[in-house]
């Protein structure tokens, strides 16, 4: 057996990385590259195949879904260091993107060949059941993104987006432009310039050009609907799931 590329003392900040068996992570760590992710790069572009998968460990990568023939879309995932950009592929040899993931906080990640994290899954069940609690994850904000889009008013979904942003950042600061958060949000930018100014106003948030401060954070919670809440009680509760899921040979 090759022997681990990283120290036994190395300090993962991936949540799923962080918390592996150290055998498992010996499975892991040759395939293991590490590197920064700029703003605006795109790692799996929708209708592709996934050949490689992310584990983010500074910055998050946004799930576009593409509304139109045009290209355009509407944010409905955010993974950061809590998850893996592109679960679907450990689950199949024919995994393909249905969402535009695109890097939206720069940061750093590890990337891994997704033909070698189904290599090695049969001999991690603890990746694995870490893996399927991420795309329950995943699947429970893209469900509640979809809802709180059409109901809840964009001072509310201002709010929550950015505090699913301020969860996934380092300190109070967001890299990002009114441009970028209208496209996210799928309404014009005359409407997001508002919701920034309302929220501002009320002293939660603090903004310059291209960066947004998060000032009170309790408030910015109080401000947002219970859409961000009610996926946080959901991926909380996941943590108490045994990691007892195993892959079942196929028939």
């Amino acid at each position: 057996m090759s022997s681990p590329r990283f120290p036994s003392n190395v300090n993962f900040r991936n949540e799923i990385l962080a918390v592996l068996p150290p055998a498992e992570l010996q499975r892991l760590s040759p395939f293991l590259a590490r590197g920064r992710m700029v703003s605006g790069q795109s790692l799996h572009e929708a209708g592709e195949s996934i050949q490689q998968v992310f584990f983010f460990e500074q910055g998050f990568a946004s799930l576009v879904a593409i509304a139109d023939e045009g290209g355009s879309g509407v944010e409905v995932g955010v993974i950061g260091r809590d998850g893996m950009v592109g679960v679907a592929a450990a689950f199949s040899t024919a995994a393909t993107s249905f969402t535009h993931s695109i890097v939206q906080l720069a940061g750093i990640a590890y990337r891994m060949p997704a033909a070698a994290l189904r290599t090695v899954l049969p001999d991690c069940p603890v990746l694995m059941g870490l893996l399927v609690r991420t795309y329950e994850a995943l699947s429970a904000q893209s469900a509640q993104t979809a809802a709180c889009n059409s109901r809840h008013v964009l001072t509310q979904r201002c709010a929550r987006w950015l505090l699913v942003a301020h969860d996934r950042a380092d300190g109070n600061e967001l890299l990002l432009t009114q441009e970028f958060l209208s496209i996210m949000l799928a309404v014009r930018r005359s409407g997001v310039t508002i919701a920034v100014a309302t929220l501002s106003h009320a002293g939660l948030i603090r903004t310059t050009r291209g960066r947004v401060f998060v000032v009170d954070r309790p408030g910015l919670e109080a401000a947002s609907c219970a859409c961000y809440q009610r996926v946080q009680r959901f991926t909380d509760a996941l943590q108490d799931v045994p990691l007892s899921f195993q892959l079942v040979p196929s028939f």
